[in-house]
């Protein structure tokens, strides 16, 4: 079965002297994203938001030795509603996807789509989803364009020291 790996950048830097799309993370939000390359070792296609933030996420998984397959830099999932970013899965075609985006979106998408998995993960997923979160989801789908909500199993939560 598929998996789709859902994750939030990791922590960004405050947006006092620059556009918020520009920001970067923090050398701990560096160390965060890094600290989820153990995780992330089956990916054939990564869809990221072209957020400086985001971006730098995706690389310090990739540098920390995470597997992300094939990068896409997407000006639409910056900021991306849930139902956006579930419309970028459903147009792949690869097996496993890892999306690296924003709240709320991020955090939406994966609430809607957990319907099985252990009690106290899925209870902390509908709770928060701090930065750098990694939710890792098994789908019952032949193609990504058939994927739901609430059909699919939460396989793992790593939440990364704030």
């Amino acid at each position: 079965m598929p998996k789709l790996y859902l994750l939030r950048h990791g922590q960004a830097a405050s947006s006092f002297n620059q556009e918020d799309k520009d920001r970067p993370l923090t050398q701990h939000g560096v160390s965060q994203a890094s600290s989820l390359a153990s995780h992330v070792q089956d990916i054939q296609k990564t869809l990221c938001s072209s957020a400086k933030r985001t971006q730098m996420t995706a690389r310090a998984v990739q540098s920390a030795g995470g597997n992300l397959g094939n990068i896409e830099y997407q000006d639409h999932l910056y900021n991306a509603s849930a139902g956006d970013l579930l419309s970028a899965i459903q147009e792949c075609s690869s097996e496993n996807i890892l999306i690296v985006a924003h709240n709320p979106g991020i955090h939406l998408l994966a609430r809607s789509l957990a319907d099985k998995g252990d009690e106290a993960q899925l209870e902390k997923l509908n709770i928060f989803y701090n930065p750098a979160t990694l939710s890792i989801f098994e789908c019952d789908v032949e193609n990504w364009s058939d994927i739901k909500p609430q059909s699919n199993r939460l396989l793992d939560l790593i939440i990364p020291e704030l």
